[in-house]
């Protein structure tokens, strides 16, 4: 039999396995950081059309963030990879807007549509 002193020392180093593996098991199928850029398919001539050749997403735990203006938009990524989401954001004169994105991961490749009633774009990025 083994003294309580012994099973406190086994049991220290098991507890952080069994925790790692816990953390390892919790990020999603689809989480890394994802590059490209993204291509104007509507727009006019303010700042918020430009298109933006440096895109980075990173998804960790089935979950992203996109900025537009000045709205978070927080989107979860479904077990299929699919993914979608809308938010709502001032654009001044008491007047608000709604952004949103639709898209799907497969294997190593973001294709994303976002936009609002200003502008829109096609996100085209690649997991590195």
């Amino acid at each position: 039999m083994l003294s309580r002193k012994t099973r406190l020392h086994l049991a220290a180093p098991l507890a952080v396995l069994l925790a790692l593996a816990g953390m390892a098991s919790a990020a999603g199928p689809f989480d890394g950081t994802y590059r490209g850029s993204e291509t104007m398919v509507r727009g006019n001539n303010t700042t918020l059309c430009a298109a933006h050749n440096d895109l980075v997403i990173v998804v960790r735990n089935s979950h992203f963030r996109r900025r537009w203006v000045e709205a978070d938009l927080k989107v979860d990524v479904a077990g299929d990879g699919t993914f979608s989401g809308s938010t709502m954001y001032d654009v001044g004169h008491n007047r608000r807007a709604t952004v949103t994105i639709t898209g799907k991961i497969v294997g190593a490749s973001l294709e994303a549509d976002i936009g609002s009633d200003r502008c829109a774009f096609h996100m085209s990025l690649k997991k590195s």
